[in-house]
C-alpha cells in the first residue's frame, strides 16, 4: 500500500490549530456584525495553502468563508437586514493552490460577501494588507490570520504594521519547538547563516539582558510565555497564546495579538472551550474537565493554583481593587471571569474577601461579581474588593 501524503492530510495538530480558529471567528464574528460601530469586517488569510486537504477537510480559507456564511444566515434569519458587509482576502505563493482556493471561495460566498484570491510572496502581501488597513475608516475592523510556513516572513515591522491602526486583530501559528531548541545556538555561532532568521527574530523582539537572551528560560511552557509577551509590543497591545503538542518534541503556538479587550475575551473563549485542562491541545488526551491532571509535563501558567495566587497578590497590592479592574487582570492573565468566580466564592466563603459597592458598603454574596465586559466598558456596577487574613485585614 503506498505511503499517504501527510502534508495533504490533516494530521491532529493541524486540525486543532484550524479548531480554535473556527471558534474564535465564530465567538467574534457576530460581536462585530452587531455593533453598530462597525460596517465592514475584513479577514486576511497570508498563507492560505491548498484549502482542501485530499482527505476532504477544509484548510483556513474555506474554514473562514464556512464561519462567515453560517454568521450571514444566522443574521438573516433574525431578519437584520443591515448586516455588517465582509470580504475574505486569501493569499498563497502557489498560483495553482490559490486558483483553486478562489473556486471554492466563489462556490462558498454566494454572493453573500467578497472574496479576493491573490498569487503574492509574504513580502508583498503584509504590505497590502498594511497599506489597506491604514486607508480603511474607523467603521473598519480586521482580522489577520497568519499560518507561514516558518518563521523567516515574521519580523517586528510587519506584525506592529498590521496592528499599527488598532483596528486589526492578528493570530499568528509559529513552530515553537524549532525557535526554543535552535535560540542558544543562534546567539553562539554568528558566522552560521542558517540561524539568520531566528538571529533576527530573537533580536528583534528581545534585549539582551532578556531572560530570553540569557538563557534563563526554564522549558517550552516558558519559551511561549516569553514570546507571548514580546507580542504584547511592551504592553501595547493584548497578547495570548494557545500550544499544540504535536509529540515530545515538537510543540506549535497559535498567538494572539490585538487591540481591544474585547478581543481577547474571544480568543480566550475559544481557546478554553479547546483547553479545558489549561495545558493545550495535546494528540494523547480528549474530553479532559476544567483543570484537571494527567499531563506528564506541567504548564505553571494555565494552572487554577497559579491563578489564585495572582488574584490574591493583585488585590493585596491595592487598599481596594475594583471588580473592573479585576476583569481586565484575569484576561491579561489568560483566564476567563468564570475561572475566577470559583475562586472569589472560596474566599467570600472562609472569610478571607470581602466585598465592598463604590461607596464602601459591605456587601453579602454577589452573584457573579460583575466580572462582565458591560460592566468593564460602562464601568458600571462597581464593586470593591478586599482581601483579609483570619487575623485580620492584610
Amino acid at each position: 500500500m503506498p505511503k499517504k501524503n501527510v502534508k495533504n492530510i490533516v494530521l491532529p495538530h493541524s486540525q486543532a490549530k484550524l479548531d480554535l480558529y473556527r471558534d474564535y471567528l465564530n465567538e467574534y464574528l457576530p460581536v462585530l456584525m452587531n455593533t453598530p460601530y462597525v460596517s465592514h469586517i475584513n479577514v486576511y488569510d497570508v498563507f492560505c495553502g491548498a484549502g482542501v486537504y485530499t482527505d476532504g477537510k477544509y484548510g483556513s480559507p474555506l474554514i473562514a468563508a464556512e464561519c462567515i456564511n453560517a454568521n450571514i444566515e444566522v443574521a438573516e434569519k433574525r431578519g437584520d437586514s443591515a448586516t455588517t458587509s465582509i470580504s475574505l482576502t486569501v493569499n498563497d505563493l502557489d498560483a495553482g493552490k490559490v486558483e483553486f482556493v478562489g473556486q471554492k471561495l466563489t462556490e462558498l460566498s454566494e454572493n453573500r460577501f467578497k472574496t479576493t484570491p491573490l498569487n503574492m510572496t509574504a513580502t508583498k502581501m503584509f504590505e497590502l494588507v498594511k497599506d489597506e488597513t491604514s486607508r480603511f475608516t474607523n467603521r473598519h475592523r480586521s482580522l489577520v490570520f497568519v499560518d507561514p510556513y516558518g518563521y523567516s516572513d515574521i519580523t517586528k515591522e510587519n506584525l506592529f504594521g498590521l496592528l499599527q491602526t488598532r483596528k486589526t486583530e492578528v493570530i499568528l501559528f509559529l513552530p515553537v519547538s524549532n525557535l526554543y531548541r535552535f535560540t542558544d545556538a543562534a546567539q553562539t555561532n554568528i558566522d552560521d547563516k542558517s540561524f539568520e532568521p531566528l538571529r533576527r527574530f530573537l533580536y528583534e523582539f528581545f534585549s539582551e539582558d532578556s531572560r530570553m537572551m540569557t538563557s534563563e528560560v526554564k522549558n517550552i511552557y516558558d519559551y511561549i510565555n516569553e514570546v507571548r509577551k514580546a507580542f504584547s509590543f511592551d504592553g501595547s497591545f493584548y497578547s495570548s497564546a494557545y500550544y499544540i503538542k504535536r509529540d515530545r518534541t515538537n510543540h506549535y503556538a497559535l498567538f494572539f495579538i490585538g487591540p481591544h479587550i474585547y478581543g481577547l475575551e474571544k480568543f480566550l473563549q475559544a481557546k478554553w472551550k479547546n483547553d479545558s485542562l489549561g495545558q493545550g491541545f495535546d494528540v494523547r488526551y480528549s474530553a479532559p474537565s476544567l483543570f484537571g491532571g494527567g499531563l506528564d509535563e506541567v504548564d505553571i501558567y494555565n494552572t487554577k493554583s497559579k491563578l489564585e495566587s495572582c488574584i490574591k497578590e493583585k488585590i493585596s497590592n491595592s487598599p481596594y481593587i475594583s471588580n473592573v479592574e479585576l476583569y481586565e487582570y484575569i484576561l491579561v492573565m489568560q483566564f476567563l471571569p468564570n475561572h475566577a468566580k470559583s475562586i472569589f466564592d472560596n474566599l467570600v466563603s472562609t472569610g478571607l474577601l470581602e466585598i465592598y459597592d463604590d461607596k464602601l458598603v459591605l456587601q453579602g454574596k454577589v452573584r457573579g461579581y460583575y466580572l462582565t465586559y458591560g460592566n468593564y466598558s460602562k464601568k458600571s456596577n462597581i464593586l470593591k474588593f478586599k482581601l483579609r487574613t483570619k487575623n485580620g485585614t492584610i
